[in-house]
């Protein structure tokens, strides 16, 4: 039987259900469950005009500030999350207090190292369509011009090609308090983006090989392996936000991995560098960069999506039949969504279910919890809704943070924003809606200290 008409029937029986359903549970299972939540838009204050990113490459005082100095500064577009040292601004729909050159920004993160901010990545055009690239190639240019005309130099090259031959464009100038890099990938359907990077002088100059790769001195500063038999456990990871287009969740994701090793690639380097076959393209560059990667293909998609309306309809017949809430989700006849919905599941009723394959449900756990002893998060790939048409269906990628097993729960963040950084969810329900995990390892932690991989559903 097909997917689609396989999870149509087992939810031909849940119209009495609706009734039922949870007016807690969660609201973010609207028209389009690929797209993150909507952001409450942030206005900027009358001062926060005055702050122009451009005055970091003339100006040394700048970049002494405390943190909340810099947030003062910027008119509080500028948050800090659980991971201390970075701000992020925040997503803004019709104008920003952080300007470059009178460009507005569409992403904007500050990078601290000993206190001191250390460099500030921006993100200007980007775009997945092919019709765009033009308009990414004049944002480059024009950024180009105007930086070449503020610092009266052309700047230097520096183009950066990985392993597979696809190449980003690298322009270097040097300022009196800082250097700046403008990137750009404006001539492939990779992910066309034009963005920059502002460092301070008085840290090393390093090639994009050393920028892009792990550091165990940055990891080593930041993250401590916990003990082997914790309960619970969680790391804290810098925010890359999820934008429409150049991969978006995956990519957002990728990124957040690797910076959390030291890495300052950007979501949409990630695009560029793994679109087409991450699992190949991870392995073959993961080499230059000093990493390698764990993947665990537990189910095809429309596996995942039969297991996880399967444990749904479970679940809500149970949770009736107990006087508890049932959980929400909507079906218009095309499509049944019943987004992060899960984290609402009680492990109460989950444990009277029997999962899908006993022996992948023990892996599962076994990835999470080594990974997270280690120090690492888990790319977590799931299903947040089912087709119940013939259409193109689509996952959501994210990160497993942490682990409470005296709540037999993971705790997992969202590329959404820092409203989204560390929500919970019990194993059971988390394992059900779930279609591989993938580890980021560093080169001097061992691979074989974590579970053998699995691909296609076999070790």
């Amino acid at each position: 039987m097909k997917s689609g008409l396989l999870i149509a029937a087992l939810f031909a029986s849940m119209a009495a259900f609706a009734a039922a359903q949870s007016s807690a549970a969660s609201s973010d299972i609207g028209k389009d469950p690929d797209r993150p939540p909507a952001e409450e838009e942030v206005v900027s204050s009358a001062n926060a005009s005055k702050f122009d990113l451009a005055d970091f490459i003339s100006t040394p005082d700048l970049w002494n500030l405390s943190i909340g100095g810099y947030i003062e500064k910027s008119g509080r577009t500028l948050a800090q999350g659980a991971f201390k040292d970075e701000l992020i601004s925040g997503y803004l729909k019709k104008r920003d207090a952080i300007t470059f050159i009178d460009t507005r920004l569409a992403e904007c993160v500050f990078r601290f190292e000993n206190a001191k901010l250390k460099n500030i990545y921006l993100l200007f055009d980007y775009s997945e369509s092919e019709k765009d690239l033009e308009r990414i190639a004049q944002s480059e240019a024009a950024l180009q011009s105007s930086i070449a005309a503020a610092l009266k130099s052309p700047g230097t090259p520096l183009d950066f090609t990985f392993p597979d031959q696809r190449t980003i464009k690298i322009r270097e100038w040097n300022g009196l308090a800082a250097r700046i890099r403008l990137y750009c990938n404006s001539q492939s359907q990779d992910g066309a983006y034009c963005s920059a990077l502002i460092e301070r002088l008085d840290v090393p100059d390093t090639n994009m090989v050393q920028r892009l790769g792990a550091k165990k001195a940055y990891f080593d500063a930041h993250h401590a392996p916990s003990p082997q038999d914790a309960t619970a456990n969680a790391v804290d990871i810098p925010m890359r936000r999820q934008l429409p287009g150049i991969g978006a969740c995956w990519s957002a994701t990728l990124a957040r991995q690797m910076d959390f090793l030291g890495s300052e690639v950007e979501p949409q380097m990630m695009a560029q560098l793994v679109q087409g076959d991450e699992d190949r393209l991870l392995d073959e560059t993961g080499v230059e960069l000093g990493i390698y990667t764990k993947h665990y293909r537990f189910f095809s998609m429309d596996d995942a999506r039969s297991n996880a309306c399967a444990l749904l309809k479970e679940y809500n017949t149970r949770a009736v039949a107990a006087g508890a809430d049932a959980i929400e989700f909507t079906d218009n006849g095309e499509k049944l969504v019943y987004g992060d919905n899960f984290i609402h599941m009680k492990n109460s009723i989950l444990t009277q279910i029997a999962v899908p394959d006993e022996e992948k449900y023990a892996l599962f756990r076994e990835v999470v919890i080594d990974a997270v002893n280690h120090g690492l998060p888990v790319g977590w790939g799931v299903v947040r809704w089912a087709p119940l048409v013939k259409m193109k269906a689509t996952g959501h990628r994210r990160m497993i943070v942490g682990y409470d097993l005296s709540k037999d729960q993971l705790i997992f963040s969202d590329s959404w924003g820092l409203k989204y950084e560390r929500r919970t969810m019990c194993f059971r329900a988390g394992y059900a809606m779930t279609d591989m995990l993938e580890i980021i390892g560093p080169d001097w932690i061992p691979a074989d200290e974590f579970p053998a991989d699995l691909k296609e559903g076999k070790r």
